[in-house]
């Protein structure tokens, strides 16, 4: 990474770090010294991580700096053009050893900490899902060829302005009720998570509010990963609230919960 591409103000922020607290992460290095995880590290601090590195023996290739580049920075954000440009180089790469196109989402989830759908909407429109037809020869005699519309996929942009979070009677009615007795409540507020968002969000003290019904058993694993991800990421405040079936009096608990959590 050239020192056109480092981002002053992270840079900034860690020499701050660096001069309250010692350095903790060490820079990884390929073995030809090229730095694949730590740029800004050394940037803010070049005499001391000059030393204070891990030299991975044995990475030498393009194809592994692409893989450990693209897994030691699953941890933190990333922009987006950065791992754009990661994940469509290693395409290519893969392309050149005899992955088809078609197979290269696939290929590439194996490979990589990503999703087939967070690595489809990066790539290039060429490594996207291509259906195969089937060859003619092997279409019966007299068999009419039928040429399929084109499907025009819609923008991400659209698809967001579509998308809504699932929200069930009882959750709704908790939240709206709230809202108008002045809880300063926020719904379907989007996180940069798998599926994560939270039924309600008070931003003053930074609580993540679930209320979880039917639609949630059999899913307890799932959403309690899920949620101890935007803890970490976030340093979201947690509040589960679960309930069997709708009720008036099952309601008035899951507010009176609520409120409480809030007033803490």
């Amino acid at each position: 990474m050239s020192k056109k591409e480092l981002d002053h103000e992270v840079v900034v922020g860690l020499e701050k770090s660096f001069k309250i607290l010692r350095p903790v992460y060490p820079i990884v290095k390929a073995e030809d010294g090229e730095i694949l995880d730590g740029d800004h590290r050394k940037e803010a601090a070049p005499i001391t991580y000059e030393k204070y590195c891990v030299v991975l023996k044995g990475v030498t290739s393009e194809k592994d700096k692409l893989l450990y580049k693209l897994h030691l920075n699953y941890r933190r954000e990333v922009p987006k053009k950065e791992r754009e440009k990661h994940l469509t180089r290693l395409a290519e790469i893969l392309e050149g050893e005899g992955v088809p196109r078609q197979e290269m989402v696939s290929a590439l989830a194996k490979i990589t900490p990503f999703t087939d759908r967070y690595i489809r909407e990066l790539l290039p429109e060429k490594y996207k899902y291509v259906e195969k037809a089937p060859p003619h020869a092997e279409l019966p005699p007299h068999t009419k060829i039928v040429t399929p519309p084109t499907i025009i996929k819609p923008s991400w942009e659209e698809r967001k302005a579509v998308m809504k979070a699932p929200i069930s009677k009882m959750e709704l009615e908790v939240i709206t009720e709230l809202m108008a007795e002045g809880l300063s409540l926020e719904m379907n507020r989007e996180f940069c998570l798998e599926s994560t968002i939270p039924d309600a969000y008070h931003s003053d003290k930074n609580l993540a509010i679930f209320i979880d019904g039917e639609v949630h058993m059999g899913k307890e694993d799932r959403d309690e990963r899920l949620r101890e991800l935007l803890q970490k990421r976030y340093g979201c405040k947690i509040l589960v609230v679960r309930y069997k079936e709708y009720s008036k009096l099952a309601k008035e608990e899951i507010k009176q919960k609520i409120k409480e959590a809030i007033s803490e």
